[in-house]
């Protein structure tokens, strides 16, 4: 076993956010072994007490979360443990997440570990139960969707992985292919794990890219910085399948 710290920058615990975040929070807490659990933002202080800690962030000129100044802090933080991972606040994770981390983890010394998700629309509070993740993989059976190849939910990784960290802000385009385009230059091994993890966003509604002012200005920002990388999913590589490690 080892010990890993999670992170994420959730939305206000109000109405379905508060439903599918808690839900998030819930499935991470059941996890062995049990990631230490970080919350950054101003308006869930009480409730991060609820499952680990809390901490500040800055935010960008729209009052939108900086996902990078949450990165570096997590780096730079006495207290984090040697592996960290971010996931997005919505995100369900299962013990097979971690079972993929320690094989990546112990594979190698230093690494991005990705994947898609799948998406299912859950607008209710779920029962953890003894058998909560048998009943929804069969309810992802019959209702959900897996998620195109494109930027990633979560990211996985050494402590020290990150020195810098452009303006990007949470839940805008680009910062995730920004992470993963970024690795895969700096020849650090970036992992698809998509075929052995069953990671779960609680939505299927579509989020179009630069449809707003302030995604439009990181999609500028990404162009910039990266031209045509992609940064996605499938740009990484090595993939972990249940026959071990593959380049791609």
């Amino acid at each position: 076993m080892f010990d890993w710290e999670l992170f994420t920058i959730p939305r206000t615990f109000e109405g379905i956010h508060k439903i599918r975040q808690t839900n998030a929070a819930e499935s991470w807490s059941r996890l062995t072994p049990r990631p230490q659990i970080t919350m950054f933002g101003g308006d869930v202080g009480d409730v991060s007490l609820d499952y680990g800690y809390w901490a500040p962030v800055d935010n960008n000129q729209e009052g939108t979360p900086l996902v990078g100044e949450a990165f570096l802090s997590m780096e730079n933080w006495s207290l984090s443990k040697d592996i960290i991972c971010y996931v997005n606040s919505d995100i369900i994770l299962m013990q097979d997440f971690v079972d993929a981390l320690e094989v990546v983890a112990s594979e190698f010394d230093q690494f991005l570990m990705v994947g898609q998700r799948w998406d299912i629309d859950i607008n209710y509070p779920i029962d953890f139960d003894t058998t909560w993740e048998l009943n929804l993989l069969v309810d992802l059976e019959s209702r959900g969707k897996r998620h195109q190849p494109g930027g990633s939910d979560y990211f996985a990784f050494h402590r020290g992985l990150f020195k810098e960290f452009p303006p990007y802000a949470v839940g805008r385009v680009r910062w995730d292919n920004w992470v993963i385009s970024t690795m895969v230059e700096c020849g650090i091994p970036t992992v698809d794990v998509s075929q052995v993890t069953t990671v779960i966003h609680q939505d299927v509604r579509t989020i179009h890219e630069a449809e707003t002012d302030e995604d439009r200005r990181y999609v500028d920002l990404y162009n910039q910085t990266k031209g045509e990388a992609a940064g996605n999913i499938t740009d990484s590589d090595w993939v972990l399948d249940d026959n071990g490690f593959h380049k791609r």
